[in-house]
């Protein structure tokens, strides 16, 4: 897979949120970029949806709700 800078919404790694919660977009990850240790994703949630805070020991990652 080519590494990409820019990866318009149209294009990103796209799939249904745990529960039916929602859409998630993964702009921003290494198979994508080749960022290492990092990811960038766009949620779009049905209203009144609460998630649990976790984390990844091995990597950061930021939504854009």
């Amino acid at each position: 897979m080519e590494k990409k800078y820019v990866v318009p919404l149209k294009d990103a790694v796209t799939g249904v949120l745990h529960g039916n919660a929602g859409t998630f977009r993964v702009l921003i990850d290494e198979p994508t970029s080749g960022a290492k240790h990092f990811s960038l994703s766009v949620n779009t949630m049905k209203a009144g949806v609460e998630g649990a805070e976790h984390k990844h020991p091995d990597n950061e990652h930021c939504w854009y709700i």
